[in-house]
């Protein structure tokens, strides 16, 4: 494998990843063979192989750089700030997105978003668990199913944005789901009324 601070090595990656961006608009993930996109790439077999051993681990990656980006977010919020006002970090979960909107639909749509989701759970779980341990005096199986609503429901909402048509923008559906996390839906019912 190659250093992969080195700048033809960050370069190649990121042809090979905008390759499979603008394969995977018109094919399924199962679909795509390493040649045509080395070939869309420009680069060849042996440079694609000697940075990924198969396609699905080229995904892995981008999964893997989507959560470190995640919890680079995550580590950097109060906690505390979110429990009144989460659109902040929703705010930057869109920018995200919208930095490499077709790259991260297909990461979020692949056969392996269930681990993406998982991960992620696994990686903000701890925190929020600490957070509402201090702040509610509940017991542990409940602070669980309660974390477990919420972050299933962020994802779900997301998910279901990325699969409609999208006529609302996704600033609207993060300022929609930031107003459920902090007001629930009577929030909702009064900013519609």
């Amino acid at each position: 494998m190659h250093n992969t601070n080195d700048k033809r090595c960050i370069k190649t990656k990121l042809n090979i990843k905008n390759a499979l961006s603008k394969i995977l608009s018109s094919k399924e993930i199962n679909q795509v063979n390493v040649k045509e996109l080395c070939d869309l790439a420009m680069i060849s077999r042996n440079t694609f192989y000697s940075h990924y051993d198969n396609i699905y681990s080229l995904i892995n990656e981008i999964e893997e750089d989507l959560l470190d980006e995640l919890v680079r977010i995550i580590d950097s919020t109060e906690l505390k700030v979110l429990q009144y006002n989460p659109y902040p970090l929703l705010k930057e979960l869109t920018e995200i997105i919208y930095s490499d909107f077709d790259l991260y639909k297909i990461v979020i749509n692949s056969p392996t978003s269930n681990n993406l989701f998982t991960k992620l759970k696994e990686l903000s779980n701890p925190q929020l668990f600490d957070f509402i341990t201090k702040e509610i005096n509940l017991s542990e199986d409940m602070i669980l199913i309660i974390i477990e609503f919420y972050s299933a429901g962020v994802i779900s909402a997301y998910r279901q944005w990325f699969n409609s048509d999208r006529q609302e923008s996704l600033e609207d559906i993060s300022t929609t789901i930031s107003t459920i996390l902090s007001d629930g839906l009577i929030g909702i019912m009064n900013t519609k009324n």
